[in-house]
């Protein structure tokens, strides 16, 4: 007789279950959108 239970997967294998985090920051910017994004993009 074989026994068909699951066995529990090696750490590495697991999926990660721990919760996760959104951090959202929005502020004004006195420049238009273009120059910001080029400045973030290209510095």
């Amino acid at each position: 007789m074989t026994n068909s239970s699951p066995t529990p997967a090696p750490a590495m294998e697991r999926e990660n279950t721990a919760p996760t985090r959104t951090l959202v920051i929005e502020r004004e910017m006195p420049h238009p959108q273009e120059k910001i994004w080029r400045a973030l993009t290209e510095g």
